[in-house]
């Protein structure tokens, strides 16, 4: 007989990373935009504080249009982030639900040829492993997190 623990512990090893993976597609790739935001944000600030020399010369499109084209550079780069993060996520999600299904499939083939008996072990062991991935995966995905907290603990003790 088999154990239905060696059976499905071949699709929750890669689960754990895979969930890792999920969340940091999520969240988003790194990228800082906060100097092409800066620049439009100075463009408008600019163009508010001087609103009369700008009325005076009429030039409320020109300085709409400077804003647009200052937006346009972080605008490319969140689409790109946007279609490799739904990318990498649908990826994921893709070698998860295939492990699962392979996981059953070889374990409806055990029972169908009678090397093993009973099916509801099997699905027990599966559910077992697959919140132990999820949980294991949300753990790792804190500890940076938990480590600033930590770091921040430390720090403010001995502030005081």
């Amino acid at each position: 007989m088999h154990n239905p623990q060696h059976i499905l512990n071949t699709s929750s090893a890669p689960d754990s990373n895979v969930f890792w993976m999920q969340h940091h597609f999520l969240k988003g790739f790194g990228g800082d935009l906060t100097k092409a935001y800066a620049r439009a944000s100075m463009v408008a600030t600019e163009a508010v504080s001087n609103i009369r020399t700008v009325a005076a010369f009429c030039a409320e499109e020109k300085v709409l249009e400077l804003f647009i084209r200052e937006l346009d550079v972080p605008k490319q780069r969140a689409f790109v982030r946007g279609q490799l993060a739904g990318l990498g996520y649908g990826l994921s999600q893709f070698c998860v639900f295939s492990s699962y299904g392979l996981a059953m499939w070889y374990s409806s083939t055990l029972v169908k040829n009678g090397k093993y008996d009973d099916f509801s072990n099997i699905i027990r062991t599966f559910i077992v492993l697959v919140v132990t991935a999820v949980m294991l995966a949300e753990s790792l995905t804190m500890s940076p997190d938990i480590l600033r907290g930590s770091q921040v603990h430390t720090h403010s003790n001995g502030l005081m």
